[in-house]
């Protein structure tokens, strides 16, 4: 099958800054079926200061903010996916 685009994919949409998430992608055809993604993709990100990502697909969390994740070809984006950084839930528990 040939291919047509790409999808990112991860398993969360928002991480906390020092954390690390896995980032995959998949290659799909003109009729939505797998194919193989093309050689020579590469990682990238909107802004270093937020995130950074190797070219595995780990993706680590600097600052708060939000980045995109971009899987390219020959210099041209051809999938993104939006990831948030947040800060962590602090639950302050005292006694009575």
């Amino acid at each position: 099958t040939a291919f047509d685009h790409a999808v990112i994919k991860s398993d969360y949409d928002y991480l906390t800054a020092g954390s690390s998430i896995n980032v995959t992608a998949a290659g799909v055809s003109a009729t939505g079926n797998a194919a193989e993604l093309p050689e020579g993709t590469s990682w990238s990100v909107s802004d270093t200061s937020i995130a950074t990502i190797d070219q595995n697909g780990v993706l680590t969390a600097k600052a708060n903010g939000s980045v995109n994740v971009y899987l390219m070809l020959n210099g041209e984006a051809i999938a993104v996916k939006s990831i948030g950084v947040v800060n962590k839930a602090i639950c302050k528990i005292s006694s009575m």
